[in-house]
C-alpha cells in the first residue's frame, strides 16, 4: 500500500465563541476552526480534500468525516456544489 503524503495547513485560530457559544470540543472544534479559516469573508468555501483537512487538524480521515457530518447536522456548516465541485462553508 502506498501512502500519499498530504501537506498540512497549520495556521488557524480557535475563537472563544466556537467553544462557549457553539459548544464544540475535540475534533469537531478543530475541523470547524480549520474550515472557518478558509471561509471567512465574502462567503468563501473550502475546496480541499478530506485528507488535507484531516492532516491539517491532526486527525484521521474517518474522524474528520464524522466531525463534518456532525457539524452539518448541527447546522454549523453546509456542503455546497459549484460546477460539479464540492466544498464546505461555515454558516
Amino acid at each position: 500500500m502506498v501512502k500519499k503524503r498530504v501537506k498540512a495547513h497549520s495556521d488557524f485560530l480557535i475563537h472563544g465563541c466556537m467553544t462557549q457559544v457553539f459548544g464544540l470540543r475535540g475534533s469537531e472544534l478543530l475541523v470547524f476552526a480549520f474550515l472557518f479559516s478558509f471561509t471567512t469573508g465574502k462567503g468563501g468555501l473550502y475546496w480541499g480534500s478530506q485528507s488535507h483537512l484531516a492532516a491539517s487538524c491532526g486527525v484521521s480521515t474517518s474522524t474528520a468525516s464524522r466531525a463534518l457530518s456532525s457539524l452539518k447536522e448541527k447546522g454549523l456548516i453546509e456542503k455546497c456544489t459549484v460546477d460539479n465541485k464540492e466544498g464546505y462553508r461555515c454558516r
